[in-house]
């Protein structure tokens, strides 16, 4: 059966089938005297959606009954049960931090057996509005910066250059006091194109060393000016054939933001042509473009390396503001520390994230031990799953994660037949875990109750819960999180009097409905998070993995 999202393998439907609805582990098409009723299991604590605080471990009692009163055994996560003669059972359940999936097994003596799933959520938490320490940790090739440096020039013969030449006032003013000089001169940049260009970028302690030459470069510049008291305004034209320029980029942090400025400059024109035709006289010996024209050009590839760099080193330059399932979201990267030499740079970012609505949450979080991110080629980046937990929480907290949804129509199958809508509700916020034994990185969602409603009356309700697998994917954006198949089970509940009897195809429709829903939500929840990428450096076989709390991600750049 397939959802609109999603096309399931009949595998997993048979084992969620046989975990949520007691399904019997025998050949149905006899019937010869066996036993084939499963257990029913009664769980009375903990119940769904309970958050336990920080604890290791976890205490599941309930009730288990057999028709045939032959209970062979029952065990939680693999945990055996001590189950007394009436069928009341304990276990006591090792839970790390995060959701935890808690599966209550029962079997017979003939082997049928049920499973009942819920979840929990553990561990030590933090305000949800305290940034995140170390959410980003990233280790920068010296070949990255060059590559970086041909993005670049690649954008000066290319790009539009207008807006990296406006700055907030004049580039030069000679005799202005006031408008009501007699006799000045003031230019503002128009429009800039370079024929050719190539830009070496290297780092240094301290930052990254330049070494830029530009060919056939023309500079606008819109021109104020009065002579004999009367006013007037124009563009002209500075055609330049060759320009170098040496100097250095320091780079360091102010106020969480990446700092860039261009220091130690050595400029050298040659080829210059500037045509001052319909101007007095007077105001062009004001205007000597020899000396001026530098500071311009300067002052222009500054402007256009400086975001580059800052974006490359996890700096956006600003809160980045997302929608997400109709919820705005503001995500803060803020960097705190950042380290160049000769071999390249390696910056430390925090996170911080708010939804609106959100206010008085918390959310789950361990500190990380920061991994080591020595590179020699491409570039590492370490994303802490702390971070986007954090998003989860914050999310659900603000109500993300109930929501109403009409079923009416084709897109849903045989659901859109049966049920007219459909009224979701995260009990729990999801987590992230990065699994250092197996390198996967996973989205845990604990009891997303769906309650499905015919005429507006609720008919069927069921347990969402499962596990989805994150990875890195390239797209034409550049880097983003996307989800594979999910592992869900769900549990049909007796809170709800259903009048629409669950026939294995309707079951099975309503997993697959189910796992939809929980890839739909990992997808539009993670996917909207920025990786660090440099943005028009590409990498070859990025590689990921996990460690510690981390998600790691590693490429060669493309040069």
């Amino acid at each position: 059966m397939s959802s609109g999202r999603l096309h399931l393998p009949a595998l997993l439907l048979a084992t969620a089938c046989g975990a949520a609805t007691g399904c019997a582990d025998k050949d149905l098409g006899s019937d010869d005297g066996l036993d084939l009723r499963a257990p029913r299991i009664a769980v009375s604590s903990p119940a769904r959606g309970t958050i336990v605080g920080d604890v290791s471990t976890v205490t599941v009692t309930g009730v288990v009954t057999d028709d045939d009163d032959q209970v062979a055994s029952v065990t939680v996560n693999g945990v055996a049960a001590e189950v007394t003669a009436t069928g009341a059972f304990t276990a006591e359940v090792p839970v790390g931090a995060g959701v935890a999936l808690l599966a209550v097994t029962a079997t017979d003596a003939a082997g049928n057996h049920a499973t009942d799933t819920r979840a929990v959520l553990a561990g030590p938490t933090a305000p949800i509005d305290d940034p995140v320490p170390d959410a980003v940790v990233m280790g920068i090739s010296d070949d990255t910066f060059v590559a970086l440096g041909d993005v670049a020039a690649a954008w000066l013969t290319h790009g539009d250059l207008a807006p990296t030449l406006a700055p907030a006032g004049p580039l030069f003013e000679v005799g202005y006091s006031g408008p009501d000089d007699c006799l000045y001169a003031r230019g503002r940049a128009g429009a800039m194109t370079v024929d050719g260009a190539a830009i070496d970028l290297f780092t240094r302690p301290g930052g990254l060393s330049l070494g830029a030459t530009l060919t056939d470069v023309a500079v606008t510049l819109d021109l104020e000016y009065a002579a004999a008291c009367l006013d007037g305004d124009t563009a002209i034209t500075a055609h330049i054939g060759r320009l170098d320029l040496q100097g250095d980029l320091d780079v360091g942090i102010e106020d969480n933001r990446i700092a860039i400025a261009l220091t130690s400059t050595n400029l050298d024109l040659a080829g210059l042509d500037v045509s001052f035709a319909d101007i007095p006289v007077e105001v062009s010996d004001l205007v000597d473009l020899d000396t001026t024209l530098g500071p311009i050009l300067s002052y222009a590839v500054e402007r256009l390396l400086a975001p580059m760099i800052a974006d490359a080193l996890g700096d956006p330059g600003a809160p980045i503001e997302l929608d997400v399932l109709g919820k705005h979201v503001t995500l803060e990267l803020l960097p705190v520390q950042l380290d160049f030499d000769d071999d390249g740079a390696q910056v430390r970012i925090d996170t911080r994230v708010s939804t609106e609505g959100d206010d008085g949450a918390s959310f789950v979080f361990v500190p990380n031990v920061v991994p080591g991110l020595a590179v020699e080629e491409g570039f590492v980046a370490a994303l802490a799953d702390d971070a986007m937990t954090q998003v989860m929480a914050s999310f659900w907290a603000a109500g993300g994660l109930r929501y109403q949804l009409p079923l009416g129509g084709g897109a849903y199958g045989s659901i859109g037949v049966l049920f007219d809508e459909v009224r979701l509700e995260g009990l729990l916020p999801p987590t992230v875990n990065a699994h250092h034994d197996d390198g996967r990185l996973q989205v845990v969602f604990g009891d997303l109750l769906a309650t499905f409603l015919a005429e507006g009356v609720p008919v069927t309700q069921v347990a969402i819960n499962g596990a989805v697998d994150l990875a890195a994917e390239r797209t034409e954006a550049g880097l983003r999180l996307g989800v594979g198949v999910p592992a869900v089970t769900i549990d049909v509940l007796d809170e709800v009097a259903g009048t629409n009897a669950l026939d294995a195809e309707t079951f099975e429709a309503l997993l697959s409905f189910a796992a939809g829903r929980v890839v739909g939500m990992a997808s539009d929840l993670v996917g909207e998070l920025p990786l660090p990428a440099m943005d028009g450096v590409g990498s070859l076989e990025l590689q990921v993995a996990s460690t510690d709390g981390y998600v790691l991600l590693a490429g060669d750049v493309v040069r």
